[in-house]
């Protein structure tokens, strides 16, 4: 007896259906996993604002607890040294130079909610053209903060928003799997750096 050939078409639609489901659950699991290592994956990945993550690390280490900071762009990081300021100054407090490429004004008020208790004293650094006027942050740096786990709070926001009104609200309420998506530059700028 011959198999019959009119049940073949009905085996096909359910493994095509099966093979539809797991594809799907598949492309699911993926994201999932995407956006659940998506920190871990960027920190890795070298690009020239890589400095970012380490002063986040810095001013979340509770063993640090520096009572002077300092904030600026490549000037103040290459030019202020913590150290002659500690041995300078009575009590010998502990400095540190938070400053990062590029960093704007507003960049260094991002990392003021992130400060510990134990900062006394902030020193901030300003270019004079930037201090003629009031630029927005990159998107791809805020990206950067964004990806590296900083989040603002309440008190950032509010001033960001009241200062840069629209464009800054825009960015500031982008969804996660947005900031994941727009991350992709570092993969880019990091492929260019190895090769």
């Amino acid at each position: 007896m011959e198999p019959s050939h009119a049940n073949q078409p009905k085996a096909r639609e359910r493994l095509s259906g099966y093979a539809s489901l797991i594809l799907v659950a598949g492309v699911i699991a993926g994201g999932a996993l995407a956006a659940l290592s998506a920190e871990y994956i960027f920190r890795a990945v070298p690009t020239d604002i890589s400095r970012i993550g380490i002063v986040l690390d810095a001013l979340d280490d509770e063993n640090l607890q520096p009572d002077i900071v300092a904030f600026g762009n490549s000037v103040a990081m290459a030019s202020f040294d913590g150290r002659i300021l500690n041995t300078a100054l009575p009590g010998n407090p502990k400095v540190l130079n938070l400053a990062t490429t590029g960093q704007s004004t507003v960049e260094s008020y991002l990392f003021y909610q992130e400060l510990p208790k134990s900062v006394t004293q902030i020193v901030q650094f300003i270019d004079p053209v930037a201090a003629t006027k009031m630029v927005q942050i990159n998107p791809q740096k805020y990206n950067a903060f964004y990806m590296l786990g900083y989040r603002p709070d309440n008190r950032t926001r509010a001033m960001l928003t009241e200062i840069f009104e629209e464009p800054m609200q825009s960015l500031l309420n982008k969804p996660e799997i947005t900031h994941i998506f727009e991350s992709r530059w570092a993969v880019k700028q990091a492929a260019d750096f190895i090769g």
